[in-house]
């Protein structure tokens, strides 16, 4: 029945959660796939950080849905969905991002009201923040010039988000003179490269020419 309690035991911490909280984050999650599979059994261990499964804990049980945050003088709600993709990395065994750390504690801070008492303050542009932001929730980031992208680089760097840290190296300018052009170049993933910045070339034979700061650069795709 949904109130049928299990036992998992992360980090040698017991935690009790009833069959409806294990269920509630959909029909195929881990837990239940576990138990599941397991008809007898009602006790599990899982070897990982007893802190941060609290916080999912949480989650399972239907507490605090949104994340408060003051970045750089401006309030910030950040839904728990878009929090949980930054505990992938946490299910597959790998390195926590900035989520996963500091901003973990502030779910555990009650807000009867929307921005009341934002527990963390974070000292970095909330233009930036606001972007990143967008990013995770599916929207495209359009890059500006290559200073826009060194800021966003910057701070995907700070919270630690590595695909985003991935996709905007990539998005970046070559030495001069690399191959055989001897004007600067700019390497960019097929799916970032926007029409409207390619340039008309006289040669056909010759490489494509890519606009960038306002500047002809040869074009180099990653596919």
């Amino acid at each position: 029945s949904n109130q049928t309690v299990f036992t998992v035991i992360v980090g040698g911490r017991p935690f009790r959660l009833s069959w409806e909280s294990l269920k509630s984050d959909g029909p195929n999650n881990f837990f239940v796939n576990f138990f599941l599979k397991r008809r007898e059994a009602r006790v599990m261990y899982i070897d990982r950080d007893a802190d941060i499964f609290q916080l999912i804990v949480h989650h399972l049980r239907g507490y605090y849905e949104h994340l408060y945050v003051n970045v750089g003088g401006r309030d910030f709600r950040i839904s728990w969905t878009l929090l949980r993709k930054a505990l992938t990395s946490f299910w597959q065994g790998g390195r926590n991002t900035f989520f996963t750390g500091p901003l973990q504690h502030s779910l555990f801070d009650p807000h009867d009201t929307p921005f009341q008492g934002a527990p963390l303050f974070i000292d970095r542009d909330p233009d930036i923040f606001q972007e990143i932001i967008n990013h995770l929730r599916g929207y495209t980031v359009h890059i500006k010039d290559e200073t826009h992208r060194r800021n966003l680089l910057k701070d995907a760097q700070y919270y630690m988000f590595r695909q985003l840290t991935d996709k905007l190296q990539t998005a970046s300018k070559t030495v001069d003179g690399f191959g055989e052009s001897t004007s600067p170049e700019v390497l960019l993933l097929l799916r970032d490269v926007r029409m409207s910045n390619l340039l008309p070339v006289e040669d056909m034979a010759g490489p494509l020419l890519y606009k960038r700061e306002d500047l002809p650069h040869t074009l180099l795709v990653q596919v």
